[in-house]
């Protein structure tokens, strides 16, 4: 405001120059103008760039912890399914433990019966 002032007095001591001093304040008044409008489009973009800046940081925070979510899952899933398989690799060893019993002992019954079936043969030759 001083500098305005200013200028008005200079206006009126150097008389003929009075108009280049107007066209010189309309410049600066005009460049003031520019300047505060740079400055509210600055601030203005700011604006915008933090606000997409914290939605992506909140989606990338969601999608971080929904992962982390899904691998407490997969790895409780896998707690699961290694146990199950230990309970069914015991159960397989328990059940081929049985089949080869089972075996060894119709083994044993075909070899008493192939015993069996030669006395007979042999009895059916004498007579």
């Amino acid at each position: 405001m001083l500098n305005a002032l200013e200028l008005s007095n200079t206006k009126s001591t150097l008389g003929d120059r009075s108009k280049s001093i107007e066209v010189f304040q309309t410049t600066v008044n005009n460049l003031v103008k520019f300047y505060i409008n740079s400055l509210k489009e600055n601030t203005t973009t700011e604006d915008c760039i933090r606000e997409e800046l914290s939605l992506q940081l909140t989606t990338k925070d969601k999608t971080i912890a929904d992962l982390q979510n899904k691998l407490q899952e997969v790895k409780e899933d896998k707690v699961i399914l290694d146990d199950t398989n230990i309970i069914l690799s015991n159960k397989n060893k328990e059940l081929q433990d049985k089949l080869n019993k089972l075996h060894n002992k119709l083994e044993l019954e075909l070899g008493k019966k192939d015993l069996e079936l030669e006395k007979l043969k042999n009895k059916l030759e004498n007579l």
